[in-house]
C-alpha cells in the first residue's frame, strides 16, 4: 500500500551551507505529503511532484539511458520535467563466492532473486553460477518462495533490501546483515554482524547439529523411559537404583547436548584472508 503524511516542502534545502544547525521554513502542505512505497519515494512541493525510485515508478521509460557501465543498477530522479540517474556498480562481497560453494557442498539449492534489471543481476549470477530471476517486485519475491515451499522445499532467505522484507517474513527461516535497513532486520529471523557472509553458513551449520543433536536426546529419553519405567513399576529394581539411573539418564543427555560446542568436521570451504569464522537468497531443499 501507499502512507501518506503531511508533505514539506524540502526545496532549497540542499543548496544550504553545511554547519550549524538551521531552521528550514518546511511548510505543512496537508493531502499532498509523502507518498511511500517499496518502489519509491513521491512528494509534491509548490505544486510540483518529485519522485525517486526505479524508471517505472518516475515515470521514465525503460529504454531511457542510464549511466556507468551496462552492469549498474539505476536510481531515478525526477521533480517536473527534469530527470537524474544514479548508478550503482554491483560489488560482490570478498567471500560470496566461497559461501555460496560451501552451501552447495551441504546439499543446498541456491538461487538469486533480485529487483534489479538482468543486465545488471546476469554477470553477478554468471560469477556464482547461480541461476537468477531479475526485475521482481516484493510481490514476485513472495510467489517465488510460495511456490518453493508448494513444492515441499524449506526455504531460507537472506537478503538487505527495502523489498526484501516481505520476503523475509513468508520465508519458513530469514537471515539479514547487520547493514541492512532497520525494518528489513525487524523482519528477519537473525541478524548477523560484520560485513561478510560466511555467518550465513554458519548459522545452517549450528542449526542442523542443533537439530540432530535434540533428536537424539529424544530419542535416548523415550528408550530409557520405556525400559526403565516397566521394571520400577514391577519393583524389579529398587526405588534407589531406579533414582540413580534417573539422574545417570539426565546427565547422559546434557553431555550429549554439550557436543554442539566441539568442532565438527564440516565440507571445506576456501575462506578468503581475515574472513571471520563463520544477497543472494537461499532455498534449502
Amino acid at each position: 500500500g501507499q502512507a501518506e503524511r503531511p508533505g514539506r516542502d524540502v526545496g532549497g534545502i540542499g543548496d544550504m551551507r553545511l554547519g550549524r544547525g538551521q531552521r528550514a521554513g518546511l511548510v505543512e502542505d496537508d493531502g499532498v505529503g509523502l507518498g511511500e512505497t517499496l518502489e519509491g519515494v513521491a512528494a509534491i512541493a509548490d505544486g510540483i511532484e518529485a519522485r525517486l525510485g526505479g524508471a517505472a515508478f518516475c515515470g521514465i521509460p525503460s529504454e531511457a539511458p542510464g549511466a556507468g557501465s551496462a552492469t549498474a543498477s539505476h536510481l531515478w530522479f525526477r521533480h517536473g520535467g527534469s530527470t537524474a540517474v544514479f548508478a550503482i556498480e554491483q560489488v560482490l562481497k570478498p567471500d560470496a563466492a566461497a559461501v555460496v560453494a560451501a552451501l552447495k557442498a551441504r546439499g543446498y539449492d541456491c538461487r538469486i532473486l533480485s529487483g534489479d534489471r538482468e543486465a545488471a543481476v546476469a554477470p553477478v549470477a554468471r560469477q556464482l553460477d547461480l541461476p537468477y530471476a531479475s526485475g521482481m517486485k516484493p510481490a514476485d519475491k513472495i510467489a517465488a518462495l510460495r511456490d518453493l515451499a508448494a513444492a515441499g522445499h524449506r526455504v531460507a532467505m537472506v537478503g538487505d533490501g527495502l523489498n526484501d522484507a516481505p520476503a523475509l517474513a513468508e520465508a519458513h527461516v530469514s537471515l539479514s546483515p547487520i547493514s541492512a535497513l532497520d525494518i528489513t532486520q525487524a523482519q528477519a529471523d537473525a541478524v548477523f554482524l560484520g560485513e561478510r557472509l560466511m555467518p550465513v553458513v554458519d548459522a545452517f551449520d549450528i542449526g542442523r547439529r542443533a537439530r540432530r543433536l535434540m533428536n537424539q536426546n529424544l530419542a535416548f529419553t523415550v528408550i530409557y523411559n520405556l525400559a526403565a519405567v516397566p521394571l520400577a513399576i514391577f519393583g524389579v529394581v529398587t526405588p534407589l537404583i531406579a533414582a540413580v539411573a534417573m539422574s545417570g539418564s539426565s546427565i547422559t543427555v546434557t553431555l550429549n547436548a554439550l557436543r554442539a560446542r566441539m568442532p565438527e568436521k564440516a565440507p571445506p570451504v576456501q575462506r578468503p584472508a581475515g574472513a571471520l569464522p563463520a544477497g543472494t537468497e537461499v532455498s534449502a531443499p
